[in-house]
This record gives C-alpha cells, structure tokens and sequence, in this order.
C-alpha cells in the first residue's frame, strides 16, 4: 500500500487501467482539492492535504 500511495494518479490510472480524466473529474466532484492534470499528485499528498484517507481516495479513483 505505501507503493500505491505514494505512486503519482496519472501513473497509478494508468496501472489500475482507470481514465486518469475520469478519475481527476471523480476526485473533484467529490471536494478533493489540490490536484491539477498537469501537475498530478500522489494519494498521500491527496488524502493529507483534503483531510480524508487513502482508502475515500482509491475508491474515488477506481470509482468504487
């Protein structure tokens, strides 16, 4: 898990074959501030800078 969380979104769509789009639209829809398509940020950096835990963020990325 510590891999995962510390892996870029865009890098880590990519290996859980999610729409990196789709998951930075999912992420924001749900008031997860801080990230940008042109500047991905790491789950941990996510989940520490909106207050949530990893755990909220992968579902949203996985859409789950």
């Amino acid at each position: 898990m510590e891999r995962i969380s510390k892996a870029p979104i865009d890098i880590l769509s990519k290996a859980l074959q999610v729409d990196s789009l789709a998951a930075f639209k999912r992420l924001q829809a749900n008031g997860i501030n801080g990230i940008s398509i042109e500047r991905t940020a790491t789950l941990e950096v996510i989940w520490t800078n909106n207050e949530t835990n990893i755990m909220e963020v992968f579902d949203l990325i996985t859409d789950n």
